[in-house]
Protein backbone atom coordinates (compact mmCIF):
# COMPACT_ATOMS: atom_id res chain seq x y z
CA UNK A 1 0.00 0.00 0.00
CA UNK A 2 1.63 3.41 -0.70
CA UNK A 3 2.39 5.02 2.04
CA UNK A 4 -0.27 8.62 0.67
CA UNK A 5 -3.20 6.16 0.79
CA UNK A 6 -2.27 4.96 4.57
CA UNK A 7 -2.05 8.51 5.31
CA UNK A 8 -5.78 9.33 4.35
CA UNK A 9 -7.22 6.42 5.71
CA UNK A 10 -5.53 7.30 9.12
CA UNK A 11 -7.40 10.18 9.03
CA UNK A 12 -10.41 9.33 7.47
CA UNK A 13 -13.10 12.77 7.23
CA UNK A 14 -10.14 14.80 7.12
CA UNK A 15 -9.92 15.07 3.36
CA UNK A 16 -8.32 18.14 3.43
CA UNK A 17 -5.40 20.31 4.82
CA UNK A 18 -7.39 22.74 6.93
CA UNK A 19 -9.10 19.93 8.65
CA UNK A 20 -5.89 18.14 9.91
CA UNK A 21 -4.87 19.66 12.91
CA UNK A 22 -1.13 20.10 14.78
CA UNK A 23 -1.48 17.81 17.10
CA UNK A 24 -2.49 15.11 15.28
CA UNK A 25 0.10 15.57 13.40
CA UNK A 26 2.28 15.87 16.26
CA UNK A 27 0.63 12.30 18.00
CA UNK A 28 1.30 10.44 14.40
CA UNK A 29 4.82 10.77 14.93
CA UNK A 30 5.04 10.12 18.29
CA UNK A 31 3.99 6.88 17.59
CA UNK A 32 5.83 6.30 14.51
CA UNK A 33 9.14 7.20 16.55
CA UNK A 34 8.34 4.49 19.06
CA UNK A 35 7.75 1.86 16.30
CA UNK A 36 10.90 2.88 14.84
CA UNK A 37 12.93 2.96 17.96
CA UNK A 38 11.18 -0.80 18.91
CA UNK A 39 12.48 -2.23 15.46
CA UNK A 40 16.18 -0.89 15.82
CA UNK A 41 16.10 -2.21 18.98
CA UNK A 42 14.60 -5.66 17.96
CA UNK A 43 17.39 -5.28 15.24
CA UNK A 44 20.35 -4.96 17.48
CA UNK A 45 18.97 -8.23 19.38
CA UNK A 46 18.55 -10.10 16.07
CA UNK A 47 22.58 -9.40 15.27
CA UNK A 48 23.81 -10.19 18.87
CA UNK A 49 21.91 -13.47 18.55
CA UNK A 50 23.74 -14.13 15.16
CA UNK A 51 26.82 -13.70 16.64
CA UNK A 52 25.98 -15.94 19.46
CA UNK A 53 25.20 -18.85 17.09
CA UNK A 54 28.46 -17.76 15.23
CA UNK A 55 30.40 -18.26 18.26
CA UNK A 56 29.02 -21.37 19.58
CA UNK A 57 29.28 -22.75 16.26
CA UNK A 58 32.91 -22.20 16.09
CA UNK A 59 33.13 -24.19 19.53
CA UNK A 60 31.52 -27.09 18.17
CA UNK A 61 33.45 -30.16 17.03
CA UNK A 62 30.81 -31.69 15.24
CA UNK A 63 30.09 -30.59 11.51
CA UNK A 64 26.28 -31.79 12.05
CA UNK A 65 26.48 -29.06 14.60
CA UNK A 66 28.35 -26.40 12.95
CA UNK A 67 26.08 -26.58 10.30
CA UNK A 68 22.79 -26.56 12.42
CA UNK A 69 24.54 -23.09 13.95
CA UNK A 70 25.16 -21.43 10.84
CA UNK A 71 21.50 -22.61 10.05
CA UNK A 72 20.23 -20.12 12.92
CA UNK A 73 22.49 -17.41 11.86
CA UNK A 74 20.84 -17.87 8.60
CA UNK A 75 17.67 -17.77 10.34
CA UNK A 76 18.63 -14.39 11.89
CA UNK A 77 19.60 -12.97 9.30
CA UNK A 78 16.43 -12.78 7.42
CA UNK A 79 14.85 -11.64 10.39
CA UNK A 80 17.04 -8.73 10.22
CA UNK A 81 16.02 -8.09 6.38
CA UNK A 82 12.12 -8.12 6.92
CA UNK A 83 13.07 -6.00 9.87
CA UNK A 84 15.19 -3.74 7.61
CA UNK A 85 11.97 -3.77 5.39
CA UNK A 86 10.00 -2.51 8.04
CA UNK A 87 12.39 0.61 9.22
CA UNK A 88 12.74 1.79 5.55
CA UNK A 89 8.59 1.56 5.69
CA UNK A 90 8.40 3.41 8.82
CA UNK A 91 11.16 6.03 8.09
CA UNK A 92 9.67 7.04 4.56
CA UNK A 93 6.11 7.21 6.81
CA UNK A 94 8.06 9.26 9.04
CA UNK A 95 9.28 11.93 6.36
CA UNK A 96 5.87 12.32 4.58
CA UNK A 97 4.47 13.43 8.11
CA UNK A 98 7.45 15.74 8.36
CA UNK A 99 6.40 17.19 5.22
CA UNK A 100 2.86 17.77 6.02
CA UNK A 101 4.27 19.68 9.18
CA UNK A 102 6.26 21.50 7.04
CA UNK A 103 3.92 22.54 5.29
CA UNK A 104 1.60 23.68 7.78
CA UNK A 105 4.44 25.88 9.25
CA UNK A 106 5.33 27.28 6.09
CA UNK A 107 1.77 28.33 5.56
CA UNK A 108 1.65 30.71 8.81
CA UNK A 109 3.84 33.12 6.77
CA UNK A 110 2.09 33.08 3.38
CA UNK A 111 -0.45 35.59 2.54
CA UNK A 112 -4.22 34.75 3.24
CA UNK A 113 -5.07 34.07 -0.06
CA UNK A 114 -2.75 31.96 -0.61
CA UNK A 115 -2.88 29.70 2.16
CA UNK A 116 -6.90 29.41 1.69
CA UNK A 117 -5.71 27.62 -1.56
CA UNK A 118 -3.21 25.21 0.34
CA UNK A 119 -5.97 24.80 3.11
CA UNK A 120 -7.99 23.40 -0.28
CA UNK A 121 -5.63 20.35 -0.81
CA UNK A 122 -6.60 17.24 -0.22
CA UNK A 123 -4.50 14.72 2.06
CA UNK A 124 -4.43 12.55 -1.04
CA UNK A 125 -2.47 15.23 -3.23
CA UNK A 126 -0.83 16.59 -0.88
CA UNK A 127 0.99 13.04 0.65
CA UNK A 128 1.64 12.34 -3.00
CA UNK A 129 3.09 15.37 -3.92
CA UNK A 130 5.51 15.13 -0.73
CA UNK A 131 6.70 11.99 -1.56
CA UNK A 132 8.19 13.24 -4.97
CA UNK A 133 9.05 16.62 -3.67
CA UNK A 134 11.20 15.82 -0.72
CA UNK A 135 15.08 16.07 -1.05
CA UNK A 136 17.29 14.57 1.78
CA UNK A 137 14.98 13.87 3.56
CA UNK A 138 13.27 17.41 3.61
CA UNK A 139 11.28 20.12 1.88
CA UNK A 140 13.25 22.80 0.34
CA UNK A 141 11.95 25.95 -0.19
CA UNK A 142 12.26 25.89 -4.11
CA UNK A 143 10.00 23.01 -4.17
CA UNK A 144 7.23 24.90 -1.59
CA UNK A 145 7.23 27.71 -3.70
CA UNK A 146 6.85 25.02 -6.53
CA UNK A 147 3.36 23.97 -4.85
CA UNK A 148 2.11 26.97 -4.74
CA UNK A 149 3.02 27.58 -8.19
CA UNK A 150 1.20 24.38 -9.06
CA UNK A 151 -1.71 24.92 -7.45
CA UNK A 152 -2.32 29.09 -8.28
CA UNK A 153 -1.79 28.08 -11.86
CA UNK A 154 -4.09 24.88 -11.73
CA UNK A 155 -1.58 22.24 -13.27
CA UNK A 156 -1.74 20.05 -10.71
CA UNK A 157 0.65 19.07 -7.72
CA UNK A 158 0.54 15.09 -7.85
CA UNK A 159 4.31 14.31 -9.50
CA UNK A 160 4.41 10.43 -10.41
CA UNK A 161 7.08 8.53 -7.95
CA UNK A 162 8.99 5.91 -8.79
CA UNK A 163 8.24 2.52 -7.00
CA UNK A 164 10.46 2.35 -5.32
CA UNK A 165 19.55 -14.94 -1.35
CA UNK A 166 20.67 -16.27 -0.64
CA UNK A 167 23.46 -16.87 2.08
CA UNK A 168 24.90 -20.54 1.59
CA UNK A 169 24.87 -22.15 4.54
CA UNK A 170 28.15 -24.07 3.61
CA UNK A 171 29.88 -21.24 3.55
CA UNK A 172 29.14 -19.82 7.25
CA UNK A 173 29.98 -23.20 8.20
CA UNK A 174 33.31 -23.39 6.18
CA UNK A 175 34.33 -20.01 8.26
CA UNK A 176 33.03 -21.63 10.96
CA UNK A 177 35.65 -24.53 10.74
CA UNK A 178 38.91 -22.20 9.82
CA UNK A 179 38.03 -20.16 12.86
CA UNK A 180 41.52 -19.88 14.51
CA UNK A 181 40.24 -20.97 18.16
CA UNK A 182 43.77 -21.75 19.22
CA UNK A 183 44.52 -18.05 18.95
CA UNK A 184 40.91 -16.00 19.96
CA UNK A 185 38.14 -16.45 21.97
CA UNK A 186 35.06 -17.79 19.69
CA UNK A 187 33.03 -14.27 20.98
CA UNK A 188 36.11 -12.48 19.58
CA UNK A 189 35.83 -14.32 16.42
CA UNK A 190 32.20 -13.75 15.92
CA UNK A 191 32.38 -10.36 16.10
CA UNK A 192 35.20 -9.75 13.78
CA UNK A 193 33.57 -12.29 11.10
CA UNK A 194 30.35 -10.19 11.17
CA UNK A 195 31.09 -8.21 8.26
CA UNK A 196 32.29 -11.62 6.32
CA UNK A 197 28.99 -13.61 7.59
CA UNK A 198 26.57 -10.81 6.40
CA UNK A 199 28.38 -10.34 3.01
CA UNK A 200 27.58 -14.02 2.29
CA UNK A 201 24.22 -13.55 3.37
CA UNK A 202 23.22 -10.63 1.00
CA UNK A 203 24.77 -12.28 -2.08
CA UNK A 204 22.71 -12.59 -4.77
CA UNK A 205 22.13 -16.41 -6.09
Amino acid sequence: MPIWTEVVDRFRGKRSLERLTMDELDREKIKLDLQERKQIQQTQQFEREKEKFFAQGIRESSSQMKLYYARKVKELDSDVRLNDRVLKALSHKIRVYNGIVSVKKWMQILSEDKRSLLNKLSLAELTQWIEGNTVDGELRQQQLDGLVSAVESGTGVIADVDANEEADVQKIFELMNSAPIDIKAPEDIARDSMPEVNTILRERA
